[in-house]
């Protein structure tokens, strides 16, 4: 039997603690008003897994930009995997059989997407959730065990930071542009940018907004897209702007 109701009257920290205390085997799914959906897994008050109909970035892609292996190696083991047949494992798997990656990093960014999902899900302000008590068999190979007061922790603390970067950030609609003084002369000395870093002041003054900069970079989490604007802000070394109008 499904239990349906509305977040804003049971929110998703209280549901979430009543599965861990319950230690329940169920499934949440959680829609917002513009249709997208979240749905998360429980086995015995964990979280092990997290599904949405909002487009995320491959593993892929998550690896290259987390340093984790190189482009080239992502290339090489795209093209080997395309090749290998239909009964081939999901595609992490498939890196960890060939070495490309060890079982612990696997895990490590298996567990980052099921949260990055899970952040996205706690910054609902209004939606309805349905609650459904039931056995069920995922097919995934590699299976993870998250616990509830970690998920509620971090999504608490990252709801918090969007709140204040908000403020400074109103909107991720708005075009990131680099400023036309020096970059020496706003740097005032040494300053070390991480590969995202770098990325993200190319495509400054590309008539990109935020928004658009994640897509293009593959980036999942936004707060970190939105810390690393607000660095640049803090430097300097970016302003932010309206788009520019279109025209017929």
């Amino acid at each position: 039997m499904a239990v349906i109701g509305n977040i804003r009257d049971l929110t998703l920290v209280d549901l979430f603690q009543i599965v861990q205390l319950g230690r329940r085997t169920c499934v949440l799914t959680v829609d917002d008003e513009r249709g997208v959906w979240y749905r998360t897994y429980f086995a015995d008050g964990f979280v092990i897994y997290a599904d949405s109909n909002k487009r995320y970035a491959p593993l892929g892609e998550d690896l290259v930009n987390a340093d984790a292996i190189t482009r080239d190696q992502l290339k090489a083991a795209l093209a080997e995997y395309e090749a290998s047949g239909a009964d081939r494992p999901r595609f992490g798997t498939f890196l960890l059989y060939r070495g490309v990656i060890d079982r612990e990093t696997l895990v490590e960014f298996i567990q980052h997407k099921i949260k990055i999902k899970l952040f996205d899900m706690f910054l609902i302000e209004d939606g309805t959730f349905t609650y459904e008590l039931a056995p069920y068999r995922l097919d995934e190979d590699i299976t993870v065990s998250i616990s509830v007061t970690e998920i509620v922790m971090e999504s608490t603390k990252r709801v918090d930071d969007y709140k204040r970067l908000g403020k400074r950030i109103p909107s991720v609609d708005l075009v990131v542009r680099k400023e036309t003084r020096p970059w020496a002369e706003l740097l005032r000395g040494d300053y070390e940018f991480s590969g995202m870093e770098k990325e993200v002041l190319g495509l400054a003054d590309k008539g990109l907004t935020i928004r658009e900069m994640a897509k293009a970079l593959n980036i999942d989490d936004q707060l970190h897209l939105l810390r690393i604007v607000n660095g640049f802000l803090n430097l300097g070394l970016v302003r932010l702007g309206m788009p520019e109008p279109a025209f017929d």
